[in-house]
């Protein structure tokens, strides 16, 4: 059913990244935005309606349509497999779909909100005449992360946007990666080696780096959850303003069973701070051995843990 012209109070297009973790807190965004009197339209790839289908009970109200482009990109289902040209295609094919899509909207959106992971969104903002806000879908302390590496990759540190304190914060572990492995330790070698070699980590920091020629930069997150990373991005001086909009999870009366099930007993029976989440994500396959790696350094490790494995079951292993 769609919402009456004289109730809509504007309309926003919302455009996801093409991933699970991208797309659940965009659609709760749209239905925020929604219960403010906006018109909202998610754009999805054909593929990920279907995919989204069972995804979000209670149904949508009218006023959050789901319109789609076809599947101009690699499947949901094997695009862990070629991570890089998964990307390529993002970042090349998606982009005329969409703009043909909003072109075609009844009413013309008269804001965009795009994912941060689209670098293309801002020159179809420009070109429709809208605002644009960049979404980063991740936590606030991420995006930092994910800066300061960058700076690694290139093997010197820089003064930035986002560092302009002068400090070493790598080195005197007293900045906002005081919970990652410092320059000294092989897995961030590891990983920036890794990164770069690919040119993967090349490609999500020259993705999410339009942010600068948005209206403002939101976050899925909230200042009590990440205070320490808020006041960073304030001494940043940032060139546009930021908001933590979020946090955009499932919330008891959307999934009751969920908030009910055994491993939130569990962990609510736990000490505070004491257990280590850990997460295989919905993106690239993980083979049998890895996993059983992962499950000894897990048990070695002596820490409680809660293990979300991707398997035939659904699975949510925890240990003490």
């Amino acid at each position: 059913m769609e919402v009456p012209r004289s109730a809509v109070n504007g309309h926003v297009a919302v455009l996801p990244y093409p991933g699970r973790g991208h797309i659940n807190p965009m659609i709760r965004l749209a239905r925020r935005l929604a219960a403010r009197g906006l018109l909202v339209t998610v754009v999805l790839t054909e593929e990920w309606l279907s995919l989204l289908s069972d995804s979000f009970p209670p149904p949508l109200s009218a006023a959050v349509r789901l319109r789609t482009i076809p599947d101009v990109i690699p499947s949901e289902r094997g695009r862990g497999a070629d991570f890089a040209s998964f990307i390529q295609s993002v970042l090349v094919r998606m982009g005329g779909p969409v703009a043909a899509l909003l072109a075609e909207l009844d009413p013309p959106p008269d804001a965009i909100i795009a994912d941060s992971m689209l670098p293309w969104a801002p020159l179809i903002a420009h070109r429709m005449g809208v605002p644009v806000a960049a979404f980063f879908p991740q936590a606030a302390n991420v995006f930092l992360a994910f800066q300061e590496l960058k700076t690694l990759a290139v093997g010197r540190r820089q003064l930035s946007e986002l560092d302009q304190t002068g400090s070493d914060t790598i080195r005197n572990g007293d900045g906002f990666l005081d919970h990652l492995p410092k320059a000294a330790s092989g897995h961030l070698a590891d990983f920036i080696t890794h990164s770069a070699g690919e040119g993967m980590l090349k490609a999500f920091m020259d993705g999410i780096a339009w942010f600068s020629t948005a209206r403002c930069l939101l976050f899925n997150s909230f200042e009590e959850l990440e205070r320490r990373a808020f006041d960073q991005l304030l001494r940043a001086n940032l060139s546009v303003p930021f908001y933590p909009v979020g946090p955009f999870v499932p919330d008891a009366a959307e999934d009751e069973e969920a908030a009910t099930a055994p491993c939130c007993k569990w962990l609510d029976s736990q000490p505070k701070s004491s257990v280590l989440y850990v997460s295989m994500s919905s993106f690239l396959p993980v083979s049998g051995e890895e996993i059983k790696e992962i499950a000894v350094g897990l048990r070695m490790s002596g820490h409680r843990f809660l293990w979300a494995v991707r398997d035939a079951t659904n699975t949510v292993r925890k240990a003490d």
